[in-house]
């Protein structure tokens, strides 16, 4: 047992209780039945349902997420109409039981109600009662001859009892007629009303005379006169546990109504009798004397604080009127919410979050198990089939057992019985799970399902769920493994219903099931008999026959048993006759639904009817029909059609109060209810849908979700039924599933709903929030509505209002999410397979695990997936827009650039090795794709839809081949080449080794090799290679053994087998020879005019064309029956420009051929006699490359293949995979990642193809028929991205990586690669000119005068190349210029100068200062405003110490020719004593002054080594003082620690290294535990800091954690743009994202995105510019990224910036204070 967890909650997990045991769900709903009188209170009853229902039903459901319902059944039905007192009764009792607060509420007023005839008295007191009457004769006993009149026998009931006879008025009166000729007796009633008042006295006279005659031992008389509604009450007081805090009275008085006794309304508030001596109507007083007994009871038993009492007076009209009595309405509406809102609060228990992990578990599992053990309760009969499933319980079988049947077949009775008796039948150390399909939210996807059943076990075993993973492949894996690995002491046992309805977003959903199961397990379910995929695949799983058991009908002898069955456990039976008249029925049907349905219709038979045999049903459709037609006949054919259809179209079931509210949203439905007269307000009567639910409670099954209690039609059969016998149209369908939206919208809430083109009334319906706040920050989620509308949205063709409420709304995803599942969201998509909803729908799967970690990451998600498609689609910008406003308060990043992959676009996935893969195939009709590296032993299996592992097994090291079925694995010793081993694909299963060199002749010591593999499905064809000879090796894959080995003679390269698997071909020398592979015939020996090297066969095995890669020719051979012979030579030299053959492809039609050549490529039809096109190499393409880490290297074709559908050709060039038309017109282009694709393969059967980079572990999945949706995501660089600088406008960025020589230029509106930079080595620093237009590069050279490259951005070249050393870059701010220190001399002593470089026109001008610095300990800047250039250095440096000497403060000044100012710390001027300097910053808050961190020598710091305290100042270098000063600082710090610390502009505070904010004024820490790195943002009010993958935000004002994004890699540096809002994030895989910080409470950023505003700024090039005689050439010229047309069509949009006007100082002649030199250039 785990620890801590309650023993109740562990038997509930692991089943072990008995039926004494089972689990008590407390009840969630408050039930409360109104009792009245009716008449004397419908304006107090309708003021209720106007002003206290609604607010108790919302505030039920914010504060306990429970159903508040009231079941008044005298309101809204007509004067003479009412429902059974039966019915009655029976919903005061299901109050009592359901209801977990209030039960019964009493209106009494002054009316003590009619006085009614009980509808059945038992047969042994009707006859005590009449035998007394007949031996007590006398005057008051003369009319017992009525009772015999009035009542009749009904043996059918169980116990026998009398009932009233359907007599009519003129009847019974004949009868009193010929009594009174015998009894002399004048008794001559007028109205069955004074009748039935003369049989209530001799009732209670006859009881009396029971008692007086000693044969009862309580006088029961009483009970005969007690009005309806005292009959109600004593039901409801009986059956309350608790009436002080369960039950409400209200008295109400009309104190003046006396005075009105002689009014005709009168008669409704009180009874009435005529006083014949003075001649006048007075209130009755038998009726006030019962009236005032039951009040007084009444009150002992409800406390005072729960009896609401008011006097009024009698107003016209309607005595009671809703205007005139407004006060008193108001007050009582306001007591009775306040009571009820007490009695609710304190009963039910507080809305608090569940502490343990297994809380929510054990109410998941202890559901099922109440459902279980329900259905149990009712099961009878079938003990052929619980014994053979009992057999399987204990034998000693190892596979599934299966219970089939069709629809009412008993399949889950079966179950139910078979589960509840497991723990009985197998001991205490079992574990019995049980889950019904669909019946609860937990229960309907796999996911749900498994993660649920996982955890179940793991608990029940006592192990941590923490590990329990969440997506679906991995937990299919996990359940695999849990079944297969259950203890040998446990017995574990799974009960699963309805499996065949399980929802999955796999296409196996019975993955989890192992083919043989562990003796200790036992798996059990039940589905639908029908064959269909997956019934048949689930039936494949039962190995043993034995376990697949068919549900059949009952022989007609059990369905007799049973038939009476149903009927006792209703108290009723039938007569004999009765019986033989329906025996028959049960030959021509005998389900266990049709007998089901026969005993419901004998039920209300009674033993004096007759059985019509002609008219019974004989089959189940016509016994539903004859229900259904008796529901027609019994509340018309409008409102069943309208309640069955309203519960069909839900799916999921609908609760009484919902039921109620969507009828009363129904015109139809009211307007046939109220045909006759109209209720004060237009809404239905709770009596309506409870008094059919009642008729037909049989057929239905309810279950507790979501805090309402909903009801089901529960058989398929009476389903299908209805759908046609009510929703035969689409208008009809369309019409209810209108009514369903608009309730779960709550759009009637509050509001009044048109009844026609003039009058609209109010319904009094719910509101239908998303969520409910319920105090302290916490909510509820209303997930009925999230379950409901988005299907009825969809049913009703509200398709508009489904795309903006559910497909594109922020709030909905976020919340349904959140309170289900995305699962849940993702099978909403389903409704609607639009391509913008498609695309939402990609998302939310792409970013699934991120979303499931952090919820409040979706909208970076969403923005960051679907920005491509901003200007594009409405409804996605729309969504985008929410996520940017909606989104911010739960993550304040909002994505500028798009993620990776982009949903819709051409990638389809991503699949991310733990090798660099070098073999590739795909399998199982391209759904997935085997990898593997020659050096590792593990071959990777990846869903290509989802880029996810699906599995990995363990074979051989070796070069990798699969047959063409994909269920072996070939796998050749790529060392020795003398092994080739073959395993199972599924589990990698060593099958065998083939040795081929076993089978020739070869001498030891001479050279030996294999050639390429090639597969059937049983065969392999190999050439084993000596030093001058060939041998063809022919092997079983079955068997592991070569069969035949063919001596070739001369040296082989190669050899194939046909698609047919008939022949293979192989060659030898410059011949051709073909072998039969069922004779090992030679067929063919064709000697060539080449060495053949390349060969391919179309795909109906019918031709062959060979070719050679020294050769411009194309043979073709035709393969027939069994001869092989030469059809035809093709030279297509002039086509190709005499570029020999590389490759030839064949086409899937078998119409067409393909020959490549490096920069042609031809398409011919089958036999050459048609070129359709010639596609050559894009012009703009050129002619060689340099990658990064890399050489230069020619651009030609490196493949090309046709399409799987043969309609378009795919040729690859760099990392280019261009699509063309058969006729040569190119389509689209699509780019992979930086590279050279080295593999590209195109799958067979759909429209993928995958293609890989030379060195990547990354496999790109693209899609051809998503190609022309040309949506890039974020492109990456080669490397960990090392720095970021961003041009002044903030247009374009520039990138450096880790240990690489590229620059990446990127376009920070699309976050586009437009531009890489290649060096000869590595870049060490870089800079740009403010506008981007030069970039200074700089690196340690290979060749003299190569350290520093100066680049022209726009022309893409180097326009200088010169220096030996690594220079220090100094970016200006708004200067075009660059400053950089350099030493001269490669040297750690020589000196470092200051250089300038500007640019005017086509001249660059270069200048040196005469300074020598020799030390320079920090990284030099420039002021904000361009002035001053500031630098620490020192003059010494003391070995033996370790430390410089000597430091000052160098300042050049940028507007007066560099004139040099240095400072020591004796010459700053400073109130405080400057010992040494540590380091210098930039004040950003003044455009000049610096920031001084130093040692002083004034006070003392416990933590400073040297016992001096360390300062920071600011220093002002205009006026050359220090303005202010923070002394001591909170600790010591050192020049190393320094570097690490963040400033904020104005110096108030720091960010040091350990995660702690200090306060510098103050000297006072706060420690924030971020990491780093870290930058500050927005105004410098949010810290930004990254850990692993993940983004976080820290608002510093408040220390609020404004947000937590998860980026797609590793975070290594950190970047603020000029607008500090903006930040750049470079990653560790090369990828640079750009995300906008967004809060309410500091101020947010607009953001444009996609084409809101047009593009400005310089236009960025895509190649190499081709040089001009005039340009000046550096270097070799360097090469940049390819983009497709549509790219340049992008960037031809870009309009470039006027050109900046250059400074003063950038003149040609640049002088330099105290220099004697002068620099032109």
């Amino acid at each position: 047992m785990e620890g801590g967890m309650e023993e109740r909650a562990y038997k509930v997990l692991t089943g072990t209780f008995s039926a004494a045991e089972k689990p008590n769900i407390p009840a969630k709903i408050v039930r409360v039945y109104l009792a009245s009188n009716g008449s004397d209170s419908v304006t107090e009853r309708t003021s209720f349902i106007q002003n206290v229902y609604p607010r108790l039903r919302e505030y039920c459901r914010r504060q306990y997420g429970v159903e508040f319902q009231v079941v008044d059944l005298e309101w809204g039905l007509p004067p003479n109409q009412s429902v059974t007192d039966d019915f009655k009764q029976r919903e005061i009792i299901k109050c009592q039981i359901m209801s977990s607060a209030t039960t019964l509420m009493v209106f009494i007023g002054q009316k003590y109600g009619n006085q009614v005839l009980p509808t059945s008295i038992p047969v042994d007191e009707f006859e005590k009662i009449k035998d007394a009457l007949l031996h007590n004769k006398g005057r008051e006993t003369r009319r017992a001859f009525l009772l015999d009149t009035w009542y009749i026998k009904d043996e059918n009931n169980i116990p026998p009892v009398y009932i009233p006879t359907k007599i009519k008025l003129d009847d019974i009166k004949n009868i009193i007629q010929s009594q009174n000729n015998f009894t002399k007796d004048s008794y001559c009633p007028e109205t069955m009303e004074e009748i039935e008042a003369e049989i209530l006295r001799q009732l209670e006279k006859g009881t009396k005379l029971v008692y007086v005659d000693g044969c009862s031992e309580k006088d029961n008389s009483q009970c005969y006169g007690l009005s309806r509604l005292e009959k109600n009450l004593k039901i409801g007081l009986d059956f309350c546990d608790n009436p002080n805090d369960k039950c409400i009275l209200i008295l109400r008085k009309i104190i003046d109504l006396h005075n009105y006794v002689e009014d005709n309304l009168t008669p409704e508030f009180i009874e009435l009798q005529f006083d014949e001596i003075n001649e006048e109507l007075q209130p009755n007083e038998e009726s006030q004397m019962r009236l005032d007994m039951m009040k007084s009871k009444m009150m002992t038993l409800i406390g005072e604080d729960n009896v609401l009492s008011h006097d009024v007076l009698w107003r016209y009209n309607n005595v009671i009127n809703a205007e005139l009595h407004t006060e008193y309405l108001t007050t009582l509406c306001n007591e009775l919410y306040g009571r009820l809102k007490v009695q609710i609060d304190t009963l039910l228990p507080p809305a608090t979050k569940s502490v343990l992990p297994t809380d929510e578990l054990v109410v998941e599992v202890s559901k099922h198990w109440t459902r279980c053990f329900d259905v149990a309760g009712r099961f009878y009969g079938g003990e052929d089939v619980l014994n053979k499933v009992y057999d399987y319980l204990r034998t000693d079988s190892s596979c599934l057992f299966i219970l089939h049947g069709p629809s009412g077949s008993g399949k889950t009775k079966f179950l139910s019985k078979i589960a509840t008796d497991t723990y009985g039948l197998l001991g205490s150390n079992t574990i019995t799970i049980i889950r019904f399909i669909g019946y609860t939210v937990g229960s309907s996807t796999a996911r749900q399902l498994l993660y649920g059943i996982c955890c179940q076990i793991y608990v029940a075993l006592g192990m941590d769920t923490s590990t329990i993973p969440v997506d679906l492949n991995p937990l299919q894996r996990l359940m695999k493994h849990v079944l297969s690995n259950v203890p040998q002491h446990n017995t574990l046992v799974i009960y699963l219903d309805s499996i065949d309805k399980l929802h999955s977003e796999s296409d196996d959903r019975y993955a989890w099931i192992p083919d043989n199961l562990p003796l200790n397990v036992k798996l059990i379910v039940s589905c639908y008999s029908e064959y269909n995929p997956l019934t048949t695949r689930l039936f494949k799983l039962v190995a043993d026959a034995n376990n697949l058991i068919q549900m059949t009908d009952f022989k007609p002898e059990d369905c007799v048993v049973l038939l009476f069955h149903f009927l006792n456990r209703i108290k009723r039976t039938i007569t004999d006759e009765q019986f033989l008249a329906v025996q028959h029925v049960f030959t021509k049907c005998s389900s266990p639904i049709f007998v089901k349905l026969i005993a419901h219709e004998l039920k209300s038979y009674k033993s004096f009817n007759e059985v019509d045999q002609q008219n019974l049903p004989t089959n189940i459709e016509e016994a539903l029909k004859r229900l259904l037609t008796n529901l027609e006949n019994m509340h018309g054919r409008v409102f069943v059609g309208k309640c069955l259809g309203y519960l069909v179209l839900s799916e999921t079931g609908l609760s009484d109060c919902e039921m109620e509210d969507i009828l009363s949203l129904d015109e139809e439905v009211l307007d046939d209810v109220y045909r006759d007269h109209q209720p004060p307000i237009r809404r239905i009567s709770p009596a309506k849908w409870l008094y059919l639910k009642d008729n037909i409670e049989g057929f239905l099954y309810n279950y507790d979700t979501d805090g309402v209690t909903v009801y089901m039609v529960k058989h398929a059969c009476f389903t299908e039924l209805i759908k046609r016998k009510y929703l035969y149209n689409i208008d009809i369908i369309q019409s209810q599933h209108s009514v369903l939206a608009d309730y779960f919208l709550g759009s009637w809430s509050a509001i009044a709903k048109p009844v026609n083109s003039s009058t609209a009334s109010e319904r009094y319906v719910i509101a239908q929030p998303l969520t409910f706040d319920y105090g302290g920050g916490l909510v509820r989620f209303n997930k009925r509505k999230y379950d409901q509308l988005p299907r009825h949205l969809k049913g009703s063709g509200r398709l508009e209002e489904l795309n903006r409420l559910v497909f594109f709304n922020y709030q909905w995803l976020y919340n349904k999410i959140k309170s289900l599942s995305l699962e849940h969201i993702i099978e909403d998509f389903l409704l609607n397979p639009s391509q913008e909803a498609s695309l939402v729908k990609e998302t939310l799967k792409q970013s699934q695990s991120i979303i499931k970690d952090d919820i409040d990451n979706l909208g970076p998600e969403i923005i960051g997936r679907l920005l491509p498609y901003y200007s594009d689609s409405v409804h996605i910008r729309r969504l985008i827009k929410q996520c940017k406003v909606d989104g911010c308060r739960n993550c304040v990043f909002i994505p500028n650039f798009p993620y990776t992959c982009t949903p819709g676009s051409a990638l389809k996935s991503t699949i991310t090795c733990p090798m660099v893969p070098e073999y590739f195939a795909f399998v199982e009709s391209d759904k997935y794709l085997i990898c593997k590296a020659r050096e590792d032993s593990n071959v990777y299996i990846y869903n290509t839809s989802t880029g996810r592992c699906k599995d990995h097994i363990f074979a051989s090291n070796g070069d990798l081949y699969t047959t063409p079925n994909g269920q072996l694995l070939i796998i050749v010793d790529h060392i020795t080449e003398a092994v080739i081993k073959v395993h199972d694909s599924r589990t990698g299963t060593f099958i065998g080794q083939i040795i081929p060199q076993l089978y020739i002749d070869y001498m030891a010591g001479e050279g030996y090799s294999l050639g390429r593999v090639s597969l059937s499905n049983v065969t392999l064809c190999v050439i084993a290679m000596g030093t001058d000879y060939s041998y063809l090796c022919i092997a079983d894959l079955v068997e592991c053994q070569v069969v035949k080995t063919i001596w070739l003679g001369g040296k082989a390269t190669f050899c194939q087998i046909t698609p047919d698997y008939r022949h293979v071909f192989c060659n030898c020398s410059d011949t051709l020879l073909c072998y039969d592979l069922i004779t090992y015939f030679e067929t063919c020996n064709i000697q060539m005019e080449f060495n053949p090297q390349i060969m391919v066969f179309s795909h109906d095995a019918s031709l062959v064309y060979v070719g050679s890669t020294d050769s411009t020719t194309v043979i073709c051979i035709t393969l027939s029956n069994f001869t092989v012979d030469l059809l035809f030579k093709q030279n297509v030299r002039h086509e190709l420009n005499n570029h020999p053959i590389q490759d030839i492809c064949v086409a899937r039609d078998n119409l067409k051929v393909l020959v490549r050549s490096k920069y042609d490529v031809l398409v011919y039809d089958a036999h050459f006699t048609r070129l359709y096109s010639k596609i050559k190499r894009p012009s703009d393409i050129p002619e060689e490359f340099k990658l990064p880490k890399s050489y230069y290297r020619e651009l030609f074709f490196t493949d090309a293949q046709f399409s799987s559908d043969s309609s378009c050709v795919l040729t690859v060039i760099f990392r280019m995979v261009y699509i063309w038309r058969l006729e040569g017109e190119m389509v689209t282009t699509v780019q992979a990642p930086v590279g050279m694709i080295t593999s590209l393969l195109v799958a067979t059967h759909s429209q993928k193809f995958i293609t890989h980079t030379d060195g990547s572990t990354e496999i790109k999945v693209w899609n051809i028929s998503n190609t022309t949706v040309n949506k890039t995501g974020t492109e990456k660089l080669t490397g960990k991205v090392k720095k970021i600088v961003v041009d002044k406008f903030g247009e374009i960025l520039y990138v450096q990586c880790e240990n690489s020589d590229e620059i990446g230029i990127i376009n920070m509106k699309t976050g586009l690669l437009i531009g890489m930079l290649t060096h000869t080595t590595n870049v060490v620093d870089f800079m740009i000119t403010p506008s981007g237009k030069y970039l200074l590069v700089t690196m340690n050279p290979r060749l003299s005068n190569s350290a520093v490259n100066i680049w022209d951005t726009d022309k893409r070249k180097v326009i200088k190349e010169f220096g030996n050393a690594v220079v220090k870059c100094v970016p200006c701010h708004e200067r075009e210029q660059l400053y950089f220190m350099s030493q001269n001399e490669i040297s750690y002593e020589a000196p470092y100068f200051l250089h300038s470089i500007s640019f005017e026109n086509s001249k660059i001008l270069q200048m040196q200062h005469s300074a020598r610095l020799k030390y320079i300990l920090d990284e030099p800047f420039i002021t904000s405003n361009d002035c001053y250039l500031v630098v620490l250095t020192a003059d010494g440096y003391q070995e033996k110490s370790g430390e410089y000497v000597y430091l000052e403060m160098c300042v050049f000044d940028l507007e007066s020719n560099l004139a040099l100012q240095r400072y020591t710390p004796d010459t700053i001027s400073s109130p405080t004593i400057i010992h040494t300097l540590i380091a210098l910053r930039p004040y950003k808050a003044s455009d000049n002054t610096v920031a001084i961190i130093y040692k002083s020598g004034e006070s003392k710091i416990d933590d400073d080594d040297d016992g001096s305290a360390t300062g920071l100042c600011l220093f002002d270098m205009n006026n050359k003082f220090v303005t202010k000063v923070f002394c001591p600082l909170a600790h010591a710090v050192t020049r190393e620690m320094i570097a690490s610390y963040i400033f904020s502009n104005d110096f108030t505070f720091c960010l040091t290294d350990k995660g702690t904010l200090v306060h510098l004024e103050a000297r006072k820490e706060t420690n924030l535990k971020f990491t780093v790195p870290c930058i500050l943002c927005l105004n410098d009010t949010v810290v930004v800091y990254c850990n692993g993958s993940i983004l976080y935000a820290i608002r510093l004002t408040d220390k609020t954690r404004l947000g937590k994004c998860k980026v797609h890699s590793t975070i290594c540096y950190l970047k603020q743009c000029p607008d500090d809002s903006v930040i750049l994030v470079g990653c560790a895989d090369g990828a640079v994202l750009s995300y906008t910080l967004s809060d309410g409470g500091i101020g947010d950023t607009d953001i444009s995105w996609g084409n809101d505003k047009e593009e400005s700024g310089r236009r960025s090039i895509t190649w190499d510019k081709l040089h001009t005689e005039d340009d000046i050439i550096c270097s070799r010229p360097p090469t940049v990224t390819c983009h497709g047309p549509q790219d340049k069509t992008n960037l031809a949009q870009i309009q470039p910036l006027p050109q900046m006007l250059r400074p003063v100082s950038a003149c040609s002649t640049y002088s330099i204070s105290n220099s004697k030199t002068c620099v032109l250039i």
